[in-house]
């Protein structure tokens, strides 16, 4: 029995973000190279600039600077802490999202072709993640007008292979 047919209805095993290889993430411009989806509808999400992706085992800390605005919400939207390991006794760690109902879910996208970041390499780097925040935290960024650095620590999906 697979894991969805033994629980089909835990939001962490059929997880709503994906969309067609056809469609992907870059049907529309977008001005930085990651996309960090918040919901299951498509335009929800958060257009931002990636200066950290690091990857240590099941643990993920992703940067990137935010507007205000940007980061209420993802504070809005997101419940870190709420993030929990199902027991296994051997093999891969598996971590899911406690609210059940996504409500502690990010899906990371990295964008192709960003407009205001022609060099940036992240697409050809990093892949599509499903992440549980364990942890955000923010600073004021010394001398911006209003930008936030903001550091997301959390778990990867256990769904996806790394």
């Amino acid at each position: 029995m697979t894991r969805e047919e033994e629980y089909p209805n835990a939001s962490h095993y059929s997880f709503p973000y994906y969309f067609s290889d056809v469609d992907g993430f870059n049907w529309r411009t977008h001005a930085y190279d990651l996309a960090i989806f918040y919901s299951s509808d498509k335009d929800d999400y958060i257009d931002c600039r990636c200066s950290r992706w690091d990857v240590d085992n099941y643990q993920i800390i992703i940067e990137t600077w935010l507007k205000k605005r940007d980061l209420d919400t993802l504070l809005s939207n997101t419940i870190p802490g709420a993030v929990a390991e199902l027991y296994t006794i051997l093999g891969e760690p598996l971590y899911y999202d406690k609210t059940w109902t996504s409500d502690n879910t990010l899906l990371l996208s990295p964008i192709e072709k960003p407009i205001s970041m022609p060099l940036s390499s992240l697409y050809g780097m990093r892949g599509v993640r499903v992440i549980y925040p364990k942890n955000i935290t923010s600073n004021p960024i010394k001398g911006s007008s209003g930008w936030f650095n903001v550091k997301i620590e959390a778990y990867v999906s256990g769904n996806q292979n790394l």
